[in-house]
């Protein structure tokens, strides 16, 4: 054999041992893969969750939400400001705490007319009034102040009068609205007389000074609107008459005049204790 023949049949003999996929596939080789079991129905339901490691960056950064409390400011002793009533309901309070009224008022048999009215908080109240007086209660008054019938001649002369009033007085619940007042009344009463047996004819007027107490209840039928009812007693100071004549007097006649204004003073005074009843209404302006 040639010296080409021999390089020619040793590659042919070198070219299977070049080809390692070929060998492989002709060379069987026994492998073995694990089977694995059919999961649990309950896992392939509930899967499990990641663990933390495998979570996403961004979830594993974001801080836990902490709870701050209020701030603290404080209101009367050491209370914190979520104790504090609401802004509307303090107000509220307030307005029912406070009473400023302006109101219509009679107290028969004395007089008619307005006042107004303060009441605190703590169950003060402070009050005045201006009033005229009726014909009717002037007749009641002097009736009753007069005796016999000469006495009860020479008191019903007054035609008209007014009443200033200055109170006082406490209501001890704002729930009952019960309260009780009492007061100072100066009264001032005019008119005209002619005494027998003197020919001129007078310009009286008296000053009264009277006290009264009053037991009466309020409310309100409204936010704003306050209906009272009381009763009460009036009773009689001091009075001062004084008679004017439309002409000159001697002195025997003055002296005469200033004896009958005596008697219509003290008549005035002795009448004693009268009875009183209150109505009023009102706007309460708080």
């Amino acid at each position: 054999m040639t010296r080409a023949g021999t390089w020619t049949l040793a590659a042919l003999m070198a070219l299977p041992l070049l080809q390692p996929g070929v060998a492989r596939a002709e060379t069987p080789t026994a492998s073995f893969a694990p089977v694995q079991d059919d999961p649990a129905p309950s896992a392939r339901a509930f899967p499990l969750p990641p663990s933390p490691s495998t979570a996403p960056p961004q979830q594993q950064q974001q801080p836990m939400p902490t709870w701050q409390p209020p701030p603290a400011h404080f209101y009367g002793a050491g209370a914190p400001a979520y104790d504090r009533p609401a802004p509307a309901m303090e107000t509220q309070r307030a307005r029912s705490q406070w009473m400023w009224s302006v109101e219509g008022v009679t107290r028969a048999p004395v007089d008619v007319g307005v006042q107004t009215v303060l009441q605190t908080p703590v169950g003060l109240r402070l009050g005045a009034g201006y009033g005229v007086i009726p014909g009717a209660y002037l007749d009641f008054v002097t009736d009753a102040a007069a005796g016999e019938s000469e006495q009860r001649a020479a008191a019903s002369i007054f035609e008209s009068g007014r009443a200033l009033r200055l109170f006082a007085g406490v209501r001890p619940s704002s729930k009952l609205g019960l309260y009780g007042d009492v007061g100072l009344v100066r009264a001032t009463l005019d008119g005209s007389w002619q005494q027998n047996g003197l020919p001129a004819r007078y310009d009286i007027t008296s000053r009264l000074n009277l006290w009264f107490a009053e037991v009466g209840y309020q409310g309100h039928v409204s936010r704003r609107l306050v209906l009272g009812v009381g009763l009460g007693v009036v009773g009689m100071m001091s009075a001062t008459t004084e008679a004017v004549p439309n002409r000159s007097l001697g002195a025997s006649q003055q002296a005469l005049t200033d004896e009958a204004s005596a008697s219509v003073d003290r008549q005035l005074e002795e009448f004693g204790l009268l009875p009183s009843l209150t109505l009023r209404l009102g706007f309460d302006l708080l």
